[in-house]
């Protein structure tokens, strides 16, 4: 009987701990950050074709079908 308390009172605890820090990390952030987070989540991604890397498609330098990183590796073309 006493397991079943102490077990009870744990979960009960651990499921408060997670409720409060869920709603202290949406306080911390404001409502306008949250907007902009969720806006550069939603933004396609491509790959350099030189070097792999991975990076939101507006600043991707694209030469035709492909994608680059930067002015150098489109220079250079798909290298690899």
């Amino acid at each position: 009987m006493i397991l079943r308390i102490l077990f009870f009172a744990v979960f009960g605890w651990l499921l408060l701990s997670w409720a409060r820090g869920r709603a202290r990390r949406a306080r911390v952030m404001p409502p306008v950050a949250r907007e902009a987070q969720a806006a550069r989540a939603s933004v396609p991604m491509k790959v350099c074709a030189h070097c792999g890397i991975l990076l939101p498609e507006p600043e991707a330098l694209r030469s035709g079908d492909k994608h680059y990183c930067c002015a150098e590796h489109r220079r250079a073309g798909s290298g690899q």
